[in-house]
């Protein structure tokens, strides 16, 4: 029995030796960290061997964001003194007391007064002075008591993929006025089809700037910018199906000032006529092909040409299949009416035709 006492004993005694051992390796381990912490806290700034972590983009953020968010407005479409519908907008130009206001054509179309709502709390009552729908634009006035700075347009051809850009806008309407999101540029020069008409069927291509900064209902009609503080496009649309995540679309601005400078002047968008009634080949059924007589697969078919239009005084008739314009192959009507849209009138557009199996070449004045 002594002789398993004095086992344990000296098993204890053996245990105790390392348990100190350790503790006085721990003791100077802290000790040396400490020493070396207070040696780091010492170091003279201009040490060439110093990191030092400077977090830019936090402070240019918060610059962009205290420059640009006075100029991103809540606009209430109204009528019948019922809202119908809330966006944002954007002051891009101030003369003496007048504001002039970009916003989406989707925020205003269905009310007879607006309201603003600025950043300093303050509502003022805006004049419509333009819509388009096509480029989804519209251009509302106000006169306001205050000082403002209108933003500062980028050039959106400048755009890179991977860009870093800030959304502003009013989310959900005013409880979430001046809302800032941040993102990327996920894609420049996207063809996204629209249906502008309410039949199911897309009827215009809008051509956008891809970013995955979060774009919610509210924010049409507000500010995609630069980290210069720049507006690089006007948010319009996302693409809200449940399968997809962060992809949201804004008007690049070069479209934005050639769009709301004519809206100032004329209240709309002149836009050219071909003079024609044409249909997608692509999407007629096998009767219509029967009954027009129809061999090509693809192009838009000519069923009627109007007399002295720009298209009859080109030589374009009945029975005409345009199958390029400018050289670019025609898959879809929204597609050519992108194209023809592009153009001022006046200005010549080249249109390839099939005709009983020919393909021709003419030039359309518009």
């Amino acid at each position: 029995m002594k002789k398993i006492l004095m086992i344990l004993f000296s098993v204890l005694l053996v245990w105790n030796i390392f348990l100190t051992t350790q503790l006085s390796l721990s003791n100077e381990r802290i000790e040396q960290l400490e020493n070396t912490s207070n040696i780091n806290q010492t170091v003279p700034q201009n040490d060439p061997d110093r990191v030092t972590i400077i977090e830019s983009d936090t402070t240019s953020i918060q610059e962009v964001v205290n420059n640009v968010s006075p100029a991103v407005v809540t606009i209430n479409s109204i009528q019948n003194n019922q809202i119908t519908s809330t966006g944002s907008g954007v002051v891009y130009s101030k003369s003496d007391e007048t504001v002039w206001i970009v916003t989406n054509n989707h925020v205003i179309e269905n009310g007879t007064n607006f309201s603003v709502l600025f950043s300093n709390q303050e509502v003022i009552e805006a004049q419509l002075i333009g819509t388009d729908v096509y480029s989804d634009l519209a251009v509302l006035k106000a006169t306001i008591d205050f000082e403002i700075n209108p933003i500062t347009f980028g050039d959106s051809t400048l755009l890179e993929t991977g860009q870093s850009v800030l959304a502003f806008g009013s989310p959900g309407g005013e409880n979430f006025a001046g809302t800032v999101t941040k993102g990327i540029v996920s894609g420049t020069n996207r063809v996204i089809s629209v249906d502008l008409d309410g039949d199911f069927r897309d009827d215009w291509d809008m051509v956008l700037v891809q970013t995955d900064a979060a774009i919610n209902p509210g924010n049409s009609g507000g500010a995609l910018v630069n980290l210069n503080g720049e507006l690089i496009g006007i948010n319009t649309i996302k693409i809200a199906d449940e399968a997809f995540e962060g992809m949201g679309f804004a008007i690049p601005s070069n479209e934005v000032i050639s769009i709301i400078s004519q809206l100032e002047t004329n209240g709309e968008v002149q836009r050219p006529s071909l003079g024609v009634s044409v249909f997608s080949i692509n999407e007629a059924n096998n009767y219509t092909r029967y009954l027009y007589r129809i061999d090509e697969n693809s192009g838009l078919y000519v069923s009627e040409v109007i007399s002295d239009s720009p298209a009859d005084n080109a030589g374009v008739i009945e029975g005409d299949v345009i199958s390029k314009v400018n050289g670019e192959t025609i898959e879809s009507f929204s597609q050519f009416r992108r194209i023809l849209y592009s153009h001022q009138p006046g200005e010549p557009m080249m249109l390839e035709i099939i005709r009983d199996g020919d393909s021709i070449q003419l030039t359309v004045n518009l």
